[in-house]
C-alpha cells in the first residue's frame, strides 16, 4: 500500500487538567452538531537520528498504534498554511499495542535522506496519549474539523518522564476554514485554554535537547550591520532552503531539481560576496562543493526543460508515431536524468557539503566590515565581469569565443542579481534597476540556450522518426523552425538586455 499525503491544518492549546470542553455547536453558523467518538488509546513512538537531526528541522517521523490513523506518519513543514503529513498503514500484525517497532519503511525515510544522511535512526521518545475525539459536523453530516482532548505521557529516551494535557482542533481534509478555527479558539480560550507555543508533541516532550536550526536571526538588518551578522542571516536562510529543497527532490515534485540547483547557485554568489566574515578556504570548500551540485543537477534540469519545451512546440501538430517519439525520448532522458541526479544526492561528499555548511559561523575577534561596504565592492565586481564579458563577445573572432562570452555574460549577470537580491535585507540598500537588468539579461540568454537545445533534440529525434512515420516529419519540421525562432529572438533580446546592463552604473 502506497503512502498517502495531505495537508494538517490545526491549531494546539494548553489546558489545566479541571478544565471541561465548550459546548461547540453553533461556534459558527456551519457547526450544527458534535459527534463525541469517546476515549482512544494511543501509544506514539518517534524516531530520529542520534542527533535529532529531523527534530533540528521541524520533521516529525513516528509510527502510532492504536486509533484510526495508526501508521507510520511524517510530517514535514509545508507553504506556511499548514504541515505536509504523508502517512502508510500498519498491517493487522504491526498495528497491535505491543508490537516490536520494526524498521520505517524506506518509501517514508527515503525522501529524509537529505536529513539522516545515512546516519542509524531510532526511537527517541514513546508519548502515550488518552484521547478523547469530537467532530464537528454540519446539518448534512459532513466533517468539518475534529477536536481532540489528549492527556499526554511522555517518555523520552533521555531525560524526565513529563506529562500535560492539551487541546487540538484540525480542519477535515481539503478544508480552509479559517473562520471555523477562529471560532472554535474563541470558545476554547473563554474557558481557559492557552494557544500553546509547542509545533509537535514530541517537541515539548524533548524541551531543551532539541538544538535550534541555524536559520539566521529573525530580527530586521539595521543599515550599519555588520557582515557577520548579514552573513548569518543570508546563508542560513539559504542552507535552509536548500535542505527542504532537497526532499522536494527525492519525491519528485514539479521543478524542484531547478529550484535546488538555483538555491545552490545563490548559495555560491552569496558566500562569496561574505566572504571576509568567514576563514577563506571553508568558503573555498564549500564553493567547490556548491559547484559540483549544480554539475550533478544541470542534465536532470536540462532535461527536464528540453521535455516541456518540446511538448510545448508540437501541441498543436497532430498525433503520430514521430510526434510520439520525439516526446517519449524526451521523457526517457528526463527520467534517466533525474535518477542520476538523486543518485549523486546520496553520495558522502554531498552529505559532508550539508554537515559543513551547518556548521559554518563566522569569524570569532575579529573587526568584521559593515555589509553594505563589503556586498557593494562586491557587486561592482559582478558588474565589471558583465562588462568584461559583453566586450569579449563583442570582440569575439568566431561562434565558440562569443558563445562562451555570452555564457559568461549569463553567470556574472546572475552572481550579480543574487548579490543584490541577498542585499535587499539591508534597508536602503537599493540596486532593484540592476538586478532587474541582470535578470532580463540572464532570461533572455537562457531562452536563447535552452531553444538551442530544444531544436538540437528535435534533430536527434529524426532517424528513427523518419523510419517510423515519413510524414510526420513535417510536425518535427514545425517545430524545430519555431525553436530556431525562439532561439534567434532570445539571443537578440539577450544581446539588447546585455547592452543595456553594461552601460548601467552600479
Amino acid at each position: 500500500m502506497s503512502a498517502s499525503t495531505g495537508i494538517e491544518i490545526e491549531r494546539k492549546y494548553d489546558v489545566e487538567d479541571g478544565a471541561a470542553l465548550p459546548d461547540l455547536v453553533g461556534a459558527t453558523a456551519a457547526v450544527a452538531a458534535v459527534e463525541d467518538e469517546g476515549v482512544r488509546e494511543l501509544v506514539t513512538v518517534y524516531l530520529d537520528t542520534a542527533d535529532l537531526a529531523l527534530a533540528r528541522r521541524g520533521v516529525v517521523l513516528r509510527r502510532r498504534t492504536g486509533g484510526p490513523d495508526a501508521g507510520w506518519h511524517v510530517k514535514t513543514s509545508g507553504d506556511g498554511r499548514g504541515r505536509v503529513e504523508h502517512r502508510l498503514p500498519l498491517d493487522d500484525a504491526a498495528a497491535a499495542a505491543d508490537a516490536e517497532l520494526g524498521a520505517p519503511p524506506a518509501e517514508l525515510l527515503d525522501p529524509l535522506r537529505g536529513l539522516v544522511r545515512g546516519r542509524p535512526v531510532e526511537a527517541i521518545a514513546t508519548l502515550a496519549v488518552q484521547r478523547r475525539a469530537l467532530i464537528l459536523r454540519d446539518a448534512d453530516g459532513r466533517a468539518l474539523a475534529e477536536v481532540v482532548d489528549d492527556h499526554v505521557t511522555a517518555t523520552p529516551r533521555r531525560g524526565e518522564p513529563s506529562s500535560w494535557r492539551e487541546w487540538e482542533v484540525e480542519l477535515a481534509p481539503g478544508s480552509d476554514d479559517d473562520a471555523l478555527l477562529d471560532a472554535v479558539e474563541q470558545r476554547l480560550l473563554a474557558v481557559g485554554a492557552a494557544v500553546s507555543g509547542s509545533v509537535a508533541k514530541v517537541a515539548r516532550a524533548l524541551g531543551a535537547a532539541v538544538p535550534a536550526a541555524r536559520e539566521g536571526a529573525s530580527a530586521a538588518l539595521k543599515p550599519k550591520a555588520g557582515l557577520d551578522r548579514f552573513a548569518t542571516d543570508a546563508v542560513g536562510a539559504l542552507v535552509s532552503r536548500l535542505v527542504a529543497l532537497d526532499e522536494s527532490v527525492r519525491r519528485g515534485q514539479e521543478d524542484a531539481v531547478h529550484q535546488l540547483r538555483t538555491t545552490a547557485r545563490r548559495l555560491r554568489s552569496v558566500l562569496g560576496a561574505v566572504e571576509p566574515a568567514y576563514e577563506a578556504q571553508a568558503v573555498d570548500a564549500l564553493q567547490n562543493g556548491l559547484r559540483e551540485l549544480g554539475r550533478s543537477l544541470s542534465a536532470a534540469r536540462d532535461a527536464e526543460v528540453r521535455r516541456e519545451r518540446l511538448t510545448a512546440a508540437v501541441a498543436d501538430e497532430p498525433e503520430g508515431p514521430a510526434v510520439e517519439h520525439l516526446l517519449r525520448l524526451a521523457a526517457d532522458h528526463e527520467e534517466t536524468a533525474r535518477e542520476a541526479a538523486v543518485a549523486a544526492l546520496d553520495g558522502e561528499e554531498y552529505f559532508a557539503l550539508l554537515d559543513a555548511l551547518e556548521a559554518l559561523t563566522p569569524l570569532e575577534g575579529v573587526r568584521h566590515p559593515r555589509a553594505s561596504k563589503a556586498l557593494r565592492e562586491r557587486m561592482r565586481r559582478e558588474h565589471r565581469r558583465v562588462r568584461r564579458a559583453a566586450i569579449r563577445f563583442d570582440e569575439a573572432p568566431g561562434p565558440a569565443s562569443s558563445g562562451e562570452a555570452l555564457h559568461d555574460a549569463r553567470k556574472a549577470a546572475k552572481r550579480l542579481r543574487y548579490v543584490i537580491e541577498a542585499a535587499r535585507a539591508l534597508p536602503g540598500f537599493g540596486g532593484t534597476g540592476l538586478a532587474r537588468r541582470a535578470e532580463a539579461v540572464q532570461d533572455a540568454l537562457g531562452e536563447h540556450l535552452d531553444a538551442v537545445a530544444a531544436a538540437a533534440a528535435i534533430v536527434e529525434a529524426v532517424p528513427l522518426a523518419q523510419r517510423l512515420e515519413p510524414a510526420g516529419l513535417f510536425s518535427l519540421g514545425r517545430a524545430h523552425a519555431q525553436e530556431e525562432r525562439r532561439a534567434a529572438d532570445a539571443l537578440d533580446a539577450g544581446l539588447l538586455a546585455l547592452w543595456e546592463l553594461f552601460d548601467r552604473e552600479p
